[in-house]
C-alpha cells in the first residue's frame, strides 16, 4: 500500500481544511447506513487517467481532480478543485460519477437528482458544462451508453474491431440511461450539441407513487406520513455482450429480503416513431429462504464483468459482529418436468443459481468491485482490500505466496492491510476504482486519506511480458492511457536480467501497431495515429533515466511534420506550386516566390524560431560526432550518434523532411523582405524578425542554403544493412555504424566550414524549452501547464490572452487548450 498524495503534501493539499469525522463513527454507523441505500461512489477515472475524488459526509464537500504519476508517485501530481461542479450541485452529496467511454466526459449526479455532463476544456482544471437536468428525485442506477467500436485480441491473436453492442445513439456521441429510486428508467441522448432529448417508462411492479407531489423530499419520501415501500435501495446495471441491459435492485424496506433481476431495451425514436424502453421482470432471489444467508442484509450489489454468463455478486452483514459475506449467482435457464395423468409437464425458467460464497468474520462488506475478466475486489469495514487471484497467468497476480498476509479466503489475497487512523478507530474502505488497464486499485477510506496498490504479478514472466504488450498495442488502437502500464514497463527495467525489456517492448508494441495500421482494417495512417505511437514512446522514455536523449530525439521528431504543415496551410500560393517548389534540390532560383496569409505571418514567425533552434541543434550534435575532440577508446558519443542518425535521417525517404522545412522558412523571409513586412502594434516582433533574418543569412555564421545542400548530400547515405525494425526505431536505437563512415566522415569535412561555424557557437549555446503546441520559446518567468503523459510543457492558456494573440489565427493553433501533441491531457 502506498498512500496518494503523501509525498508533496503541502503543494498538492486543498487550503480548505479536511476532517476525520466519519473514521470515528462507530462500525453501526456505517453498516445501518449500506443497508439503508448503496454508498455513494467517492472515485472516478477517466480512460485517459485522470482521477476525480469526492469525499463522502461528513466530510466537507469537495471536487477534485488528480492527474500526473498517479501510479507510481515518482514524478509530480497534481490536484485540482473543481469549483464550477461544487457550486452546481450546491455542495449535495454526489452519488454517481461516471466517466464515458472516450474519456472526455463526465457524468455527476447528487442525492436531490440534479444530473450535468461534464467537458474538459484546455486542461484538466479547466472544465465547461454540457448538460444539465433536474431529475427531481435520487437515481439508484446510470449507464452509459457506448456508440465506439473498439478492438480486441481474436483467438487467432489478431487484433480485431469489435461490432457495436447493444442500444446506440444515432444522433450524437453521448448518450445514457437513468433508473431513479423510485422505478422511473430514462434515456437520454445528444441530438445536436448541447441539446438533448429523453423518453422514459416506469418499471413494472414497483408500485410507483406520483413523485411530483408537493408533499415529498428531496429523496422521494412522504413528508405527510406515506409509507416507502417502493423506492430502491440498492442497485447494478450492467451492458452483457448479448447487447441487453440487465438490471439488479433491491429494497431494504421490503420483507422478505429479495433481489429482482430485469432485461431493458431501447428503441431509440426514427422519423415519425417514438422512442421506446422495453423493461421486463426476469426472475428474482429470495435473500432470506437460503439458510447461509439467514438474517442478512445487502450492503453492495454488482454484476461481475467479463463472463459469458451473467453473474450477480452480493455483499451482505449481518449480526451484531457485523459478520460479511460475498456470494455469487449465476443467471441460468432451468427446466422443470412434473408428472401428470396428461403426461410430464416441462416448464423452462430463468432463475439465479448460487455459484459460491465466502463468510468473513468480525467486518462487513463496505465495497464491492469487478475488474474486466471477473475478479472480484472487497473492501471490507477495517479498511482491508482483497482480491481473487487470477485463474491465468498474466498481467494481474495469480499465485499466493506463502509470506503473504492471510485474506478471506484461499482464492483471494490481501492488496491492502487493515487500516485504523491516528487516534485508533477502524478507517473502512469506501470506494476503490481501477486504473485503465487494470494493474492498480485506487482507493479512499472514510477518513478522505487515499491510496495506490499494485495488483500485478511480482515475478516478470513470459506470459506477462505477452500480456503487457497486447495492452499497449490495446491501448494505441483503443485511444486508451497507458501511464499506469509504463510504469510496469519501468519496474521490470528495474528486475535483474530484465534490464533492455522495456525496449524491446516498445519496440515490438510499435512494430505491430505499424503493421495493422497499414491493414485494410486501418488504411488511413495519418499523422494522428503517428502521434499516439510517439506519445507511447516519449511517455516510457520520459520515466526511464538512461533514455532522455530518446526522449528528446521524439519530442523535436514529432514537430516536423506538424511544422511543415504550419508553413504550407499559411502560404497562400496555389498547392501545386507549393509542393513543385519543395521538390526542387535547391533555393537557387530568384523567380520562385511564395506568398504568404497576411493573418499568419506572426504566427511563422514564432515557428521560424523554432526551427533556428532546432537546426543549430542538430548542427550541433553532428559537430560534436565528427568535429570534435573526443575521449580516447570512445568513437561516439552516445548522445550525438543517437541524435545525428535519429533525427536527420529519420524523414529522408519520406514527404517531411528538415529540408522541406528550411526551404518554406526561406521563402517566408523572402517573402517578409520584399514586402516590407510591418507588424503593427507589435514593434518588438518586428525587430526580433530582422535580427533573425541576419542571422541566417550571414554568411559568416550559418545560412538556409548550405544547410539544404548539406541535408541533400546525407539523402544519399545508404545503409548497409537493413535494421530498421519500424519508422520509430531510428529515433530509439543508433545505428550509424550501419553506414560507410568514411562516407559520413568526408560529408562532415566538406561542410564543416559551412555547418558547423563557429564551433563555440553551436557547441556553448542551449537550447531553449519549446511550447509544444505555439512552437515558441518558454522563458523562465511564464506560468505553464505540463502533459500528463509526455511531460512536455505548453504555456498556460488565458482565453482573453489568447483571443487578442494573432497567432489564434493560424490553423495550427487551434489545437490550443485540447491535447498535447502525442494525446495527451494538460493539467
Amino acid at each position: 500500500m502506498v498512500e496518494l498524495l503523501k509525498r508533496k503534501k503541502q503543494r498538492l493539499s486543498n487550503k480548505r481544511p479536511t476532517s476525520d469525522k466519519a473514521s470515528r463513527y462507530p462500525p453501526s454507523y456505517h453498516f445501518s447506513a449500506l443497508t439503508y441505500k448503496q454508498a455513494p461512489e467517492a472515485l472516478s477515472i477517466s480512460p485517459q487517467s485522470v482521477v476525480v475524488s469526492v469525499p463522502t459526509q461528513p466530510n466537507p464537500t469537495q471536487f477534485n481532480t488528480i492527474t500526473g504519476d498517479i501510479f507510481n508517485l515518482d514524478g509530480s501530481l497534481h490536484k485540482s478543485c473543481i469549483q464550477l461542479v461544487e457550486e452546481y450541485h450546491k455542495h449535495y452529496t454526489i452519488t454517481h460519477l461516471e466517466w464515458n467511454k472516450k474519456g472526455d466526459t463526465i457524468a455527476s449526479i447528487d442525492e436531490t437528482g440534479h444530473l450535468a455532463l461534464w467537458h474538459i476544456k484546455s486542461s484538466v482544471s479547466d472544465w465547461q458544462l454540457a448538460y444539465k437536468v433536474n431529475m427531481k428525485q435520487p437515481l439508484a442506477a446510470f449507464l452509459w451508453l457506448n456508440s465506439d467500436r473498439s478492438y480486441n485480441i481474436d483467438s487467432n491473436q489478431k487484433y480485431t474491431r469489435q461490432p457495436l453492442n447493444g442500444p446506440r445513439n444515432p444522433f450524437g456521441q453521448l448518450g445514457f440511461i437513468t433508473i431513479s429510486v423510485h422505478g422511473e428508467i430514462t434515456v437520454h441522448y445528444q441530438r445536436n450539441g448541447p441539446i438533448f432529448s429523453t423518453f422514459s417508462t416506469p418499471m413494472p411492479n414497483i408500485g410507483r407513487r406520483e413523485i411530483s407531489r408537493a408533499d415529498a423530499g428531496c429523496f422521494g419520501m412522504s413528508l405527510a406520513g406515506l409509507d416507502d415501500w417502493e423506492r430502491i435501495s440498492h442497485a447494478a446495471i450492467t451492458l452483457h455482450d448479448d447487447g441487453i441491459i440487465y438490471l439488479a435492485t433491491h429494497n431494504a424496506s421490503i420483507q422478505p429480503k429479495s433481489v429482482s433481476i430485469h432485461t431493458i431495451k431501447i428503441k431509440f425514436p426514427v422519423r415519425t416513431e417514438k422512442g421506446a424502453i422495453e423493461c421486463k421482470p426476469l426472475t428474482s432471489l429470495k435473500i432470506q429462504g437460503q439458510d447461509l444467508l439467514k438474517d442478512n442484509n445487502v450492503t453492495q450489489m454488482i454484476f461481475k464483468k467479463g463472463v459469458s454468463t451473467v453473474e450477480l455478486v452480493l455483499g451482505l452483514g449481518a449480526g451484531k459482529e457485523f459478520n460479511g459475506f460475498v456470494a455469487s449467482w449465476q443467471l441460468k435457464n432451468i427446466q422443470q418436468s412434473i408428472p401428470s395423468d396428461f403426461g410430464m409437464i416441462t416448464n423452462d425458467r430463468t432463475a439465479l443459481v448460487y455459484q459460491s460464497g465466502i463468510k468473513i468474520l468480525g467486518r462487513f462488506v463496505s465495497c464491492l468491485k469487478s475488474t474486466s475478466t471477473g475478479q472480484i475486489i472487497v473492501g471490507l469495514s477495517d479498511g482491508s482490500i482483497h482480491m481473487q487471484l487470477a485463474t491465468e497467468p498474466g498481467i494481474i497476480k495469480s499465485d499466493n505466496k506463502e509470506d503473504m498476509i492471510d485474506s478471506i479466503d484461499a482464492s483471494y489475497w490481501a492488496v491492502v492491510e487493515s487500516h485504523k487512523t491516528s487516534d485508533g478507530c477502524v478507517d473502512p474502505i469506501i470506494d476503490v476504482v481501477l486504473s485503465p488497464n487494470e494493474t492498480h486499485l485506487i482507493y479512499m477510506f472514510s477518513s478522505v486519506k487515499m491510496g495506490v496498490a499494485r495488483i500485478t504479478n511480482d515475478d516478470i514472466s513470459d506470459d506477462y511480458v505477452k500480456k503487457l504488450t497486447q495492452k499497449l498495442q490495446l491501448c494505441l488502437l483503443n485511444d486508451i492511457d497507458f501511464i499506469d502500464l509504463i510504469s510496469e514497463l519501468v519496474r521490470t527495467s528495474k528486475q535483474d536480467g530484465f534490464k533492455d525489456k522495456a525496449d524491446d517492448i516498445i519496440q515490438d508494441v510499435l512494430t505491430t501497431y505499424e503493421i495493422q495500421c497499414g491493414s485494410p482494417e486501418l488504411p488511413d495512417w495519418s499523422l494522428a495515429k503517428l502521434e499516439k505511437a510517439y506519445g507511447l514512446a516519449m511517455a516510457t522514455y520520459q520515466r526511464l533515466p538512461e533514455k532522455k536523449i530518446q526522449s528528446a530525439n521524439l519530442s523535436r521528431a514529432l514537430q516536423l511534420p506538424v511544422i511543415l504543415e504550419c508553413f504550407i496551410s499559411s502560404c497562400s500560393s496555389d498547392y501545386k506550386d507549393i509542393m513543385d517548389t519543395l521538390e526542387k534540390e535547391n533555393i537557387d532560383d530568384e523567380n520562385i516566390k511564395l506568398e504568404f496569409d497576411a493573418d499568419s505571418l506572426w504566427s511563422l514567425i514564432s515557428l521560424s524560431n523554432w526551427t533556428r533552434d532546432y537546426v543549430r541543434w542538430i548542427l550541433r550534435e553532428w559537430n560534436v560526432l565528427f568535429n570534435s575532440i573526443r575521449p580516447k577508446n570512445s568513437q561516439f558519443t552516445d548522445i550525438s550518434e543517437l541524435t545525428v542518425h535519429g533525427v536527420l535521417l529519420l524523414h529522408k525517404d519520406s514527404n517531411v523532411t528538415l529540408s522541406k522545412i528550411l526551404k518554406m522558412l526561406h521563402y517566408f523571409i523572402q517573402y517578409t523582405s520584399t514586402n516590407n513586412f510591418q507588424l503593427h502594434h507589435f514593434t518588438e516582433t518586428q525587430g526580433l524578425l530582422q535580427r533573425y533574418t541576419s542571422t541566417l543569412l550571414n554568411d559568416e555564421i550559418i545560412t538556409i542554403k548550405d544547410t539544404i545542400d548539406f541535408l541533400n548530400a546525407l539523402n544519399e547515405l545508404k545503409q548497409n544493412t537493413a535494421e530498421v525494425k519500424n519508422r520509430w526505431s531510428i529515433l530509439l536505437t543508433s545505428n550509424i555504424k550501419s553506414y560507410d563512415l568514411t562516407e559520413i566522415k568526408n560529408i562532415s569535412k566538406n561542410y564543416k566550414d559551412r555547418c558547423a561555424k563557429p564551433s563555440i557557437y553551436l557547441e556553448k549555446e542551449e537550447m531553449y524549452v519549446y511550447d509544444v503546441i505555439r512552437k515558441r520559446r518558454i522563458s523562465d518567468n511564464v506560468q505553464t501547464n505540463h502533459c500528463a503523459r509526455c511531460k512536455q510543457p505548453v504555456i498556460s492558456f488565458r482565453t482573453l490572452k489568447d483571443m487578442n494573440d494573432p497567432c489564434s489565427s493560424a490553423q495550427w493553433y487551434q489545437s490550443l487548450g485540447r491535447r498535447c501533441v502525442c494525446g495527451g491531457l494538460f493539467y
